[in-house]
């Protein structure tokens, strides 16, 4: 066990709350659940260093990556009444698999 993941006398060590840090990045806990396990963090006897020094170990040297939020995705197809179902289909898989671009219309 490190030194920083030992229990200190009073508190949390900087390992667990590293570990809250990485489950909400994670998304493994919920809002409400974070927020009342912060509040009780901050509100005890777990020192400000220690707080710290979790939030430096998570947040740093690239191991958080802001995810980029995925774009709504449109297909429109116009397509003849004596549309090809086959090409149909491909077309639309090339349009999800993004192979086609967009038209400007």
């Amino acid at each position: 066990m490190a030194d920083d993941d030992k229990k200190p006398d009073e508190g949390m060590c900087v390992g667990s709350i590293a570990r809250l840090i990485e489950g909400q990045i994670a998304q493994t806990y919920d809002s409400v659940r974070m927020r009342q396990a912060w509040e009780r963090i901050l509100e005890g006897p777990t020192s400000r260093k220690v707080i710290a020094e979790a939030l430096t170990r998570e947040l740093s040297f690239g191991r958080y990556v802001r995810k980029v939020k995925a774009q709504p995705l449109h297909v429109h197809l116009h397509i003849a009444p004596d549309g090809d179902p086959e090409a149909i289909g491909k077309a639309m898989s090339q349009a999800l698999n993004g192979q086609l671009r967009p038209i400007d219309m």
